[in-house]
């Protein structure tokens, strides 16, 4: 939410994305896999990561290591990137939000879609009714 300005002397709608590469996702069971990561990194970004619990034993035997997962025993998954990408709008005279906080500077906008209209755009973000 940091990263949205509306330059009102100059007439523009400035907006800074973290965009998904799709560009890279080779074939149609990619893409369902990289929509269903996306899905979770966003229910992550909600979710607060809990500290670790420090070990009462830190001298812990070589046998209790030995069921420790490696990194050898890990599935091979396709590794997904983003990128981030400007978004820029010139001749806008004016910009209006609906269902978005724009105090909340820690929060993320999924964005879906940008429609257009004779007269207006409209950014259509996920996680309800949320637009510019």
């Amino acid at each position: 939410m940091r990263d949205i300005a509306f330059l009102k002397k100059e007439k523009r709608f400035v907006m800074v994305l973290n965009r998904f590469k799709w560009e890279e996702v080779e074939d149609d069971e990619g893409i369902d896999r990289a929509v269903r990561q996306l899905q979770v990194d966003s229910d992550l970004q909600e979710e607060a990561i809990p500290e670790p619990e420090p070990s009462e034993d830190s001298d812990a035997d070589s046998d209790s290591k030995k069921d420790d997962a490696s990194f050898s025993d890990a599935e091979a998954r396709p590794v997904y990137h983003r990128t981030h990408a400007g978004l820029v709008f010139d001749k806008v005279r004016s910009v209006s939000t609906r269902n978005i906080d724009l105090k909340d500077k820690s929060h993320f906008l999924n964005l879906l879609t940008i429609a257009t209209w004779p007269k207006d755009i409209v950014l259509y973000f996920s996680e309800g009714e949320k637009s510019i």
